[in-house]
């Protein structure tokens, strides 16, 4: 699709809300949460994701469905903090097992 940015993240916002967002339901699948999307993954992770990290991770679902659903928004509004959430949320959930999850 798109061409990548110098962080290796996709230009287009689209690309951009999609591919992230299916690489955070992959980690929470590893850890055995369930759902047909990013939000019911963290429903179903419950309290294994602490507050925090949860937070981030719909943060992230929430852009994803709106440039899906909503006619009038075409991009992601500030790029930035959506990119640190979602890599502060990878962070957490691919942190070590013996460790807790959370951002760091």
């Amino acid at each position: 699709m798109g061409a990548s940015l110098s962080g290796g993240y996709p230009s287009n916002d689209y690309e951009l809300a999609i591919v992230l967002s299916k690489r955070l339901e992959a980690e929470l699948a590893k850890l055995g949460a369930e759902g047909k999307g990013l939000h019911e993954r963290v429903t179903a992770a419950g309290d294994r994701i602490p507050r925090d990290v949860q937070r981030r991770l719909r943060a992230v679902a929430t852009v994803r469905n709106k440039l899906i659903h909503e006619q009038a928004y075409n991009r992601i509004d500030n790029r930035a903090a959506f990119i640190e959430n979602y890599e502060a949320a990878m962070r957490a959930l691919q942190a070590d097992p013996q460790q807790s999850c959370s951002i760091s």
